[in-house]
Order: C-alpha cells, then structure tokens, then sequence
C-alpha cells in the first residue's frame, strides 16, 4: 500500500491552506489600506508646511525689498549732503 494522503485529506489540506491564503491576503489588504492613510496624511502634511514655507519666503522677500530700499535711499541721501556740503565749500572758497 502506499503513503499517499486519501482525498479527503487533500480536501482538508487545501480548505487550511486557501483559509491561511485568505488571512494573509486580508492582512496585507489592511496593511495597504493604513499604508495608503498614512501616505495620505503625510501628503497633507507636506502640503500645508510647503504651503507655510511659502509664505515665509514672501515675507522673508518682501522684508528685503524693504532693506534693500532703506538702505538705497540712506546712501542716496548722504551722497546728496555730501555732494551738497563740497559745492557750498567750493562756492565760498570762490567768493572769498
């Protein structure tokens, strides 16, 4: 005789292993799913702070324009007062 499972010990072996197949498969189903929230959230995250970084380089552009114009008109400004201060020394030494 020889040592071959019958066939309802077959039948028995499949049912188990298409159960564990179906386990594992709903596992990895639910695996996926938290996966996919989880890419999901973190997308959102990385939305919002790329959306505050955003803003804070306007501000941080805006804040230099603004340095940047201070900083033209002071120079302009001590160039006209000196400019302005040499020719009333030229203008006296003139008339005197």
């Amino acid at each position: 005789m020889s040592e071959a499972p019958d066939t309802h010990e077959l039948a028995r072996r499949i049912v188990v292993l298409e159960e564990r197949m179906n386990t594992m498969q709903a596992d990895l189903s639910a695996t996926l799913e938290r996966f996919r929230a989880d890419m999901a959230t973190r997308d959102a995250s990385t939305s919002d702070r790329m959306a505050t970084l955003s803003d804070r380089m306007a501000t941080l552009s805006d804040r230099m324009a603004t340095d940047r114009w201070w900083q033209t008109a002071i120079l302009v400004g001590a160039m006209t007062a000196v400019v302005s201060i040499a020719t009333a020394i030229i203008i006296y030494s003139l008339n005197t």
